[in-house]
């Protein structure tokens, strides 16, 4: 079964972008895995999108610097070491993004019930989450967090350069502030009583 042609990966340019795809797969596939690997110049800097349905996307090998970057998984796992991008935008629907540092202008992370974990984020950041988890080990920015059933918000502001908000509709948010934060709390609790 290895290394037949009808199971090499298609690659396909148009329009000055080039797309990889996955080639054939045998009719019984136990055991049967397939894999593509790209390598990037290390002078590339412009726009990157890389979607997996299952599987793994891992670039803790590279430091990126790019223009934006944007990843996407349905049930797999994205893997990043360092990136400085102007956008950055990652997406699970029930996977793991296992993130080092991250440092873009606007960060935008979507999570249905996947598990998010970043050991170093800066930006401005656009998060939203149906069940899923957030761990932040050091932030710095801005930010939106909004858990809309339930899940985790756990977060380690050491410096804010503007407003942050944190909405969990049935989840904890455990939030580290810098001491030397001026803010006002806001705090809503809404219950509605049988009558």
């Amino acid at each position: 079964i290895r290394d037949q042609p009808r199971y090499r990966g298609l690659g396909d340019v148009y329009k000055r972008q080039l797309h990889i795809s996955e080639g054939g797969r045998p009719l019984f596939k136990d055991g049967f895995s397939c894999r593509v690997e790209v390598f990037l110049p290390a002078s590339y800097n412009r726009d990157l999108t890389v979607i997996t349905t299952s599987g793994v996307i891992d670039m803790t090998q590279a430091d990126l610097m790019l223009d934006s970057l944007r990843a996407e998984t349905t049930s797999g796992e994205i893997r990043l070491e360092q990136v400085k991008a102007a956008c950055l935008e990652l997406e699970t629907t029930r996977g793991i993004l296992d993130l080092g540092t991250l440092l873009a202008d606007q960060i935008t992370i979507h999570s249905t019930e996947g598990r998010v974990n970043i050991s170093r984020m800066e930006g401005n950041v656009n998060y939203t989450s149906t069940h899923g988890s957030l761990v932040v080990d050091a932030a710095v920015g801005a930010g939106t967090y909004q858990t809309s059933n339930d899940g985790l918000l756990q977060l380690r502001y050491e410096k804010a350069d503007g407003d942050l908000q944190f909405y969990n509709k049935n989840g904890d948010i455990q939030l580290t502030l810098p001491s030397s934060l001026a803010f006002e709390p806001v705090s809503y609790t809404h219950l509605t009583l049988p009558t």
